[in-house]
């Protein structure tokens, strides 16, 4: 069992967004005939305070797919991890890396080596697994 699916399970989501997911998910392993290590859900909270959900990510230790508005299409963006990423910034709110709250807020950015950059976004619960990412799979990809 892959780590993600006790991610999932502490995220809250809808059957909808559940199933979404299983979806895109599905539908990259037969893109790329792999399995992924780790996903990330990028949220944050609207006005009402009603989380809106804008990428899913995919991890491995050699690349990353970005699934923007996931929830409505099917756009993907593939890119090589390996040491390329060249700027990371982090802004975190509200959390004091490990008991989130309602306002916690984390929000990483980070640009590759050849002119693309990605988002990861998160509040509450979430932000622990964002520096889980971050640890992980940015940090450890920083070209030196």
């Amino acid at each position: 069992m892959k780590n993600y699916n006790n991610y999932l399970k502490n995220l809250p989501l809808t059957k909808v967004v559940k199933v979404r997911i299983n979806e895109v998910l599905n539908l990259n392993r037969q893109l790329y005939e792999i399995d992924f290590d780790d996903i990330f859900i990028c949220e944050l909270k609207n006005e009402e305070g009603a989380r809106d959900y804008t990428s899913l990510w995919f991890f491995t230790k050699d690349f990353c797919i970005e699934c923007k508005d996931f929830l409505n299409k099917n756009d993907f963006d593939y890119t090589p991890l390996a040491k390329n990423i060249t700027y990371c910034s982090i802004n975190i709110k509200d959390f004091d890396m490990e008991e989130p709250n309602e306002k916690s807020f984390v929000k990483l950015y980070f640009s590759f080596g050849f002119g693309l950059s990605g988002n990861i976004i998160s509040t509450e619960e979430n932000c622990k697994w964002a520096l889980y990412i971050y640890k992980k799979y940015i940090m450890n990809n920083m070209k030196q």
